[in-house]
């Protein structure tokens, strides 16, 4: 009763942008009517989004428009270096067509409360190539206008790998980290590439599940044995381990999912109430499947399933953590749908009488992995006070690697590997 009681409590409708602006060339939806921003190799919901030359899978960028109205949207690319800032190359060298086209897949979302349109674009695509390998941002506009911007979003193009990756499992060096921290070891054999100066021509990037806000830039092979480029470091390519994510199963509004403690109709709209979370820093570290921090979008409220994407609706969802005193810092609930970032609109609030925070989101109905963080006054996520780490946790890491040799104007990503690392 007392949780019931909790729930009821009067939520904020906040805004959808985060109080920290990122960086120009991030991820970023600089509009509140844009949601679901899923972003993918076609077929293959929640995998990174990077492709090789020449090869014939392709990628697809998806979104919602909850002015459920029609829009002329177009989408553009920016190059990029190996540290996300725009190249000096002129946009026909690395695209073969024009500068700007329009998304011409849309429909209108069929049977839901709350009504939008969907957008879709796959590419490349008989109007865009892409010709070089390197970092890249999609930029989606309204009307080919630069002043109005709705997202960007990042990937990679490799070329076909000319370098092979060997990944080496080893503990973290700090022994402090041992049972906290995942550490990162590889070699990468150059035999068939001509390198002249491995340590200023080769360079790393290296992400945990997919996220460019805590990966780590610009690595550079410790010693050279031969063709054999060693990254053998000591506490240098570390990442807190986590927990397994907690996760919520949304994809119905008529019958209690994993995860959720109630279901009602509320204006026009449904409110699901998560279950009652407590931090976990402390716990017991038991295995569980998840999703490393993703979603999938689906429903289960109608025989036909064909079109999740159109006939899932949007939940206001509830989400409470009991935490027995407040926290100096703000909080909030993370995960991939924050877009990992600190948005304003899963900031939760501290309520007194329950010593919880609770706070609510408008989220498209399916099955979601999260997290509570504290904002840090630089404006990142502190994962480790609320949820504590483990060693065993299982997260999924990508390696990228780049090439620029000496004269080159641009960093070519010459292979790139994902894998999974934990017990």
């Amino acid at each position: 009763m007392r949780y019931l009681l909790l729930t009821l409590c009067l939520l904020v409708a906040f805004g959808a942008r985060s109080q920290n602006a990122p960086d120009p060339y991030d991820n970023e939806v600089f509009v509140p009517n844009i949601k679901t921003v899923q972003f993918n190799l076609k077929g293959l919901q929640n995998s990174f989004p990077i492709y090789e030359l020449g090869k014939p899978a392709r990628l697809q960028l998806s979104f919602d428009d909850l002015d459920a109205d029609s829009k002329y949207y177009t989408y553009t690319f920016i190059h990029c270096d190996r540290n996300w800032q725009p190249t000096d190359l002129m946009f026909q060298e690395y695209v073969r067509g024009f500068e700007h086209e329009q998304i011409l897949d849309f429909e209108n979302s069929i049977g839901t409360r709350i009504p939008y349109t969907h957008y879709n674009l796959v590419f490349p695509n008989r109007n865009t190539e892409i010709t070089k390998s390197g970092n890249y941002m999609i930029v989606i506009l309204e009307q080919s206008d630069w002043d109005r911007p709705i997202l960007m979003r990042r990937f990679v193009v490799i070329e076909p790998p000319e370098v092979s990756i060997d990944i080496i499992r080893a503990q973290p060096g700090d022994v402090a980290k041992v049972n906290t921290h995942q550490e990162i070891r590889y070699q990468i054999n150059t035999q068939d590439l001509q390198v002249r100066d491995p340590k200023n021509e080769i360079s790393c990037t290296i992400l945990q599940n997919g996220r460019w806000d805590n990966a780590i830039y610009d690595v550079r092979s410790r010693f050279e044995n031969g063709t054999m480029l060693v990254f053998n470091y000591m506490d240098k390519i570390v990442f807190p381990a986590g927990k397994d994510f907690r996760s919520v199963d949304l994809r119905s509004t008529k019958y209690l999912g994993e995860g959720v403690f109630s279901l009602e109709n509320v204006e026009g709209h449904v409110r699901a109430v998560v279950k009652l979370d407590k931090p976990r820093t402390f716990s017991p570290y038991f295995t569980k499947i998840d999703l490393n921090g993703q979603f999938v979008i689906a429903t289960t409220d109608y025989p036909d399933v064909q079109y999740p994407d159109l006939r899932a609706d949007y939940v206001e969802t509830v989400f409470t953590l009991e935490t027995g005193r407040e926290y100096d810092e703000e909080v909030f609930v993370f995960g991939g749908l924050t877009e990992w970032q600190l948005q304003e609109r899963f900031r939760l609030r501290y309520e007194p009488e329950f010593e919880s925070y609770v706070g609510a989101g408008f989220v498209k109905q399916g099955f979601y992995d999260y997290i509570y963080v504290l904002a840090n006054a630089d404006g990142t996520p502190d994962e480790s006070t609320l949820e504590g780490n483990w060693y065993e946790a299982t997260n999924d890491y990508t390696l990228i690697v780049y090439y620029r040799p000496f004269g080159s104007r641009y960093d070519r990503a010459i292979a790139a590997t994902t894998f999974e690392w934990g017990l």
